[in-house]
């Protein structure tokens, strides 16, 4: 089981219940990744949810034509791999491994159940990952701005929301 104060340091968590907290615990693993490894690969599936405890990782998009354009940048902290989460598929993006990391796997099913099983835990987290997407899809959008230029951008932007 992962130490408690472990969980307690990880920003994505704060202001969960200690009760909260040793449930997730209970389910955690701690693992550790080098510099130049793939935590996650996109167009694949993954069963675990990652909160990055030490270490900076980042997000990559396949751009046909283009190759793998970074996104963004995850660190201590922050939460990695939603998709499995909210029961989808196969993974957004890849994750690539710039330092040394530590994180904290979470089984996503598991996940799940408890979110189920305790509505006010599964509100908050499913809240706080909604946030996760809402900053993704920023970064996704800067992405694709920055792929087409001001003039070859859709005539209806209002659409894009």
């Amino acid at each position: 089981m992962v130490p408690l104060e472990t969980l307690k340091n990880i920003q994505f968590l704060q202001d969960f219940s200690d009760d909260h907290l040793q449930h997730l615990a209970s389910l955690a693993e701690i693992k550790e990744f080098p510099a130049g490894s793939v935590v996650i690969r996109e167009g694949r599936p993954s069963s675990s949810v990652y909160l990055v405890i030490r270490g900076d990782i980042t997000l990559e998009l396949n751009v046909p034509t283009r190759g793998a354009m970074q996104f963004q940048t995850v660190g201590s902290g922050d939460l990695l791999a939603w998709t499995p989460v909210l029961g989808l598929g196969s993974m957004t993006a890849t994750a690539s491994v710039q330092t040394p990391s530590t994180l904290l796997a979470l089984d996503a099913a598991q996940i799940r159940a408890f979110c189920a099983h305790d509505l006010s835990f599964g509100f908050a987290f499913m809240q706080r990952i909604a946030q996760v997407l809402a900053s993704r899809l920023s970064a996704t959008r800067l992405v694709l701005m920055d792929l087409y230029h001001e003039d070859q951008l859709p005539a209806r932007m209002d659409r894009i929301a």
